[in-house]
């Protein structure tokens, strides 16, 4: 994944494990001084948008698939919602 085009592949977009169930949503992500991207912020959990959590996950575990005629992008992590929140949450 580069960090060029990948942003906006990615940004606002659902993450999935592999057997496609949704995991979260892509709320943020960190660049370092070189305005690469480092990190994506996913909210885990919660409801509309309320009483979730925010871990940050290297960006270059993130897979992102294109698929379909109109080329369909969905994000895929190898990690469970419950791994996640083991992470610690992301602090801005």
């Amino acid at each position: 994944l580069s960090s060029s085009s990948a942003a906006s592949d990615v940004y606002k977009r659902q993450v999935y494990k592999p057997d496609d169930v949704d995991i979260g949503e892509i709320v943020d992500l960190t660049r370092n001084p070189d305005v690469e991207i480092v990190s994506a912020v996913i909210e885990i959990g919660g409801f509309l948008g309320l009483g979730g959590k925010k871990v940050a996950v290297p960006f270059k575990d993130l897979k992102v698939k294109k698929s379909g005629v109109k080329a369909e992008v969905r994000v895929y992590l190898d990690q469970t919602e419950d791994e996640l929140n083991g992470s610690p949450s992301y602090e801005e």
